[in-house]
C-alpha cells in the first residue's frame, strides 16, 4: 500500500492545513483497520494499528501536527531515528496534564508506537520530570526521555543533555523505578555521549565501564616497567596473574624484598627478546594495540548531528577514540590478543624460583609448560644479584669545591703566620706581570727550574709558598693550553709530567736555568 504524500508542518501553517493533514493521515492509518467495540482490549497499541473507534474525542492540534511530521520511507532503524528527532524538537517544549498509567514492553520505542492516549500519558509524566518529580512509569517512557536528552531535545548544550541524564540517572533509574537493563545502557551511553562530543577527561573517566582505566593502568606498567616503582609493577603483575600471588610466601615472609624480587624479573625480562621470534615478553603475554570500530550509542534511538571527521580522544596511555571520515574507531589492547598462559606460567615459576632461593618454605611444584621461562628468569636474578652488589658496595667520592676550600683556609693560615716584615717582603717579591700564557715571573723561574730537572725547592722556600697550591696554581693556569695537569706534586716536591715535558718547552720557548 503506497503511503499518501505527507506535507510537513511548519509554524505558519493554518488550522484548516493542519486538520486537513491529520485527516489525510488518519485515513491512510486506518484504512483497511477493524472496528473494534471495546477500546480496552486495544488500549496499548501503537499509532500504526490504531482504530478510529479508540480515538478520543479530543486531539490537540500539537499531537496532530506531531503526527503529521512522520515519514515512512525506507522502514529502516535510521529512518526511524530520524523520525524520532524531527518529531522531538517540535514537541520539545510541549506539555500535557493527560496521565496514563499503563505498561508498556518496546524494544527502542519511538512516538510513533504510542497510540493517542499513551503519547499524552508520557508529555504528561516528562513535563513533572522536567520539574524534578520523578514517579514510577512504564519502561518505555523512560527510555523516550533518555533518547530525547541523548538528541539534544529539550536541552540547551552537551554539557545540558549530559546534567539532566545524570538528575534523572539518580533521581529514577538508580532508584527501585529503574531495572537492571536501563542502568546498564545509561552507564554506556554517557560514556559513548561524553567521547563523542569530547568531554573533559575527568567528565569521561567517571563514566568508564568498570575495571578499564585499571586494566589499561597494569598494561602500561607492565608495558614499560623501568618508569615505575617496583610496588606499582608488582601490583600490575598482581593485575593478570593468579590472585593467589598476593599470598605467596615470598610477600608474606619479607613483603619489601619481594616486592622487588618480582619486579625485578619482570622488568630484566621485559627489556630482552623473551622467545624465539624476537618479540618482547610483553607483546607475547598481551599483544599489540588494535584499531576496531567503535559504535557510539549504536542501541539507542539516536541522530549523530556532529558530522565528525577527524577528531580524537585519549582516555589513557593504552586507550584513543578517533573518528575519520565520520566513522568512529578505538585503538586499545584486546583482552583476547596475545598468551596470557605465557604470563601466568611465568610468574608462576618465578614464584616457585624465589620461594626455593630463599627457603620461605611452602614450596611449589613445578608446572609442565614453565620450563621455557626458567632460562629468563635465572638470567634477570644473576643481573639482580649483580647490582644488588653494587649498591652495597661503598662509594668514594671527591668534593673538588672542598679542596678550593682547603686551598683557601691554607692561603689564609701561611698569611697569619707571617710577620709584617715578611707580607711586605712577600708584597714586593710577588710579581704582578704575566706573559702570554698567563703565568707570572714566579711561576715562569718555578717551571724553568722543573725543565732543568731540579725540584725548585730552593726558590719555593725562599717566597714562603706552598708546593700544592703552586703546582695548582700553574696548572690551572696552563689548563686552556695543555687541557690537563703538567705539575705533579708528591710527598711536597714539584716534577713535570714526563708526557707534557715537550709540550712546556714549546710554550715557554725552551727556559732553562
Amino acid at each position: 500500500m503506497q503511503s499518501p504524500e505527507i506535507i510537513l508542518y511548519t509554524g505558519n501553517s493554518s488550522n484548516s492545513e493542519v486538520q486537513q493533514k491529520w485527516e489525510q493521515y488518519s485515513r491512510y492509518i486506518f484504512r483497511g483497520s477493524d472496528l473494534l467495540n471495546s477500546s480496552d482490549h486495544t488500549h496499548d497499541k501503537g499509532i500504526g494499528s490504531q482504530t478510529p473507534g479508540q480515538i478520543p474525542d479530543q486531539v490537540p492540534g500539537r499531537i496532530q501536527s506531531m503526527l503529521a511530521l512522520y515519514e515512512f520511507g525506507d522502514g529502516s532503524f535510521r529512518q526511524k531515528c530520524r523520525n524520532f528527532v524531527r518529531q522531538g524538537k517540535y514537541m520539545e517544549d510541549y506539555e500535557d496534564n493527560s496521565p496514563w498509567y499503563g505498561n508498556l514492553m518496546i524494544c527502542f520505542p519511538v512516538y510513533h508506537d504510542l497510540n493517542i492516549r499513551q503519547l499524552r500519558g508520557y508529555f504528561t509524566w516528562r513535563t513533572q520530570v522536567r520539574k524534578g518529580c520523578f514517579t514510577k512509569t512504564c519502561t518505555a517512557f523512560a527510555y523516550l526521555y533518555i533518547y530525547e536528552l541523548l538528541n539534544g531535545i529539550g536541552t540547551e548544550s552537551p554539557e545540558d543533555s549530559i546534567n539532566k541524564l545524570l538528575a534523572f540517572r539518580d533521581g529514577y533509574i538508580e532508584t527501585a523505578m529503574g531495572d537492571i537493563t536501563i542502568k546498564s545502557n545509561v552507564r554506556r551511553w554517557l560514556f559513548d555521549y561524553a567521547v563523542t562530543h569530547l568531554f573533559p577527561g575527568s567528565t569521561v573517566t567517571r563514566f568508564v565501564e568498570k575495571g578499564i582505566l585499571e586494566r589499561d593502568h597494569a598494561l602500561a606498567v607492565l608495558r614499560s616497567p623501568g618508569d615505575y616503582g617496583d610496588e606499582e609493577v608488582f601490583q600490575a603483575i598482581r593485575h593478570f596473574a593468579s590472585q593467589n600471588m598476593a599470598l605467596s610466601t615470598v610477600i608474606s615472609k619479607d613483603r619489601r624484598r619481594g616486592t622487588r624480587l618480582f619486579a625485578g624479573i619482570w622488568r630484566h625480562i621485559a627489556s630482552r627478546p623473551a622467545r624465539l621470534d624476537g618479540r618482547d615478553i610483553f607483546t607475547v603475554c598481551f599483544g599489540e594495540k588494535e584499531v576496531r570500530a567503535w559504535h557510539p550509542l549504536a542501541n539507542a534511538v539516536y541522530v549523530d548531528q556532529l558530522n565528525s571527521e577527524n577528531v580524537e580522544f585519549q582516555l589513557d596511555e593504552c586507550r584513543r577514540y578517533f573518528c575519520r571520515d565520520g566513522e568512529w574507531h578505538v585503538e586499545s589492547y584486546s583482552s583476547i590478543s596475545g598468551d596470557r598462559t605465557s604470563f601466568m606460567s611465568l610468574m608462576h615459576a618465578a614464584d616457585r624460583r624465589l620461594r626455593s632461593m630463599l627457603k620461605t618454605g611452602h614450596y611449589l611444584r613445578e608446572k609442565s609448560g614453565d620450563e621455557w621461562a626458567m632460562p629468563y628468569i635465572d638470567a634477570a636474578l644473576t643481573e639482580i644479584r649483580a647490582e644488588e652488589e653494587e649498591a652495597a658496595r661503598p662509594k668514594v667520592s671527591i668534593d673538588l669545591n672542598g679542596l678550593d676550600r682547603i686551598r683557601e683556609d691554607a692561603d689564609i693560615t701561611r698569611d697569619s703566620l707571617l710577620t709584617d716584615d715578611e707580607m711586605e717582603h712577600d708584597a714586593a717579591a710577588e710579581p704582578e706581570e704575566s706573559d702570554a700564557h698567563g703565568l707570572n715571573a714566579l711561576q715562569m723561574a718555578v717551571l724553568g727550574e722543573l725543565l732543568a730537572g731540579n725540584d725548585a725547592k730552593d726558590l719555593i722556600e725562599k717566597n714562603r709558598l706552598m708546593p700544592e697550591v703552586l703546582a695548582d696554581s700553574i696548572n690551572e693556569v696552563l689548563f686552556d693550553e695543555i687541557g690537563d695537569s703538567v705539575i705533579e706534586c708528591t710527598d711536597g716536591r714539584l716534577a713535570v709530567i714526563k708526557d707534557y715535558m715537550d709540550d712546556l718547552i714549546v710554550l715557554t720557548g725552551g727556559i732553562r736555568q
